[in-house]
């Protein structure tokens, strides 16, 4: 009786963990994978025509098993780093690999 009451907390607790962890593990997208993520999607456009853009920049963040996580994925970044100072279009990219390692990057299109 001992033994499986010892089995089912065991099994309880890895259950918890793994969901715990399933939440923590995943980068910010609209379809999130647990196995793997691999997504691209809109966060803004404005009135302007998306063909007059002429200059892109990106900016990244990475997570490394969801314990440590480094980097600047802000539109302020990526706007800089291409030296745009109209926005036309902000687009996202999410990339994961069973959770060890993780990418965010958003990228901004304009003038």
């Amino acid at each position: 009786m001992r033994l499986n009451l010892h089995r089912a907390a065991v099994v309880m607790f890895s259950a918890a963990s793994l969901f715990y962890l399933a939440g923590c593990l995943t980068v910010d997208s609209q379809a999130k994978g647990l196995l793997y993520t691999d997504t691209k999607g809109p966060v803004a456009a404005t009135s302007a025509r998306a063909t007059q853009a002429t200059k892109t920049g990106t900016a990244c963040e990475q997570s490394i098993l969801g314990l440590v996580a480094t980097g600047d994925a802000s539109i302020a970044t990526a706007e800089s780093s291409a030296g745009i100072s109209e926005i036309v279009a902000v687009d996202q990219t999410a990339n994961s690999i069973l959770g060890i390692i993780a990418t965010y990057c958003v990228s901004v299109r304009g003038n």
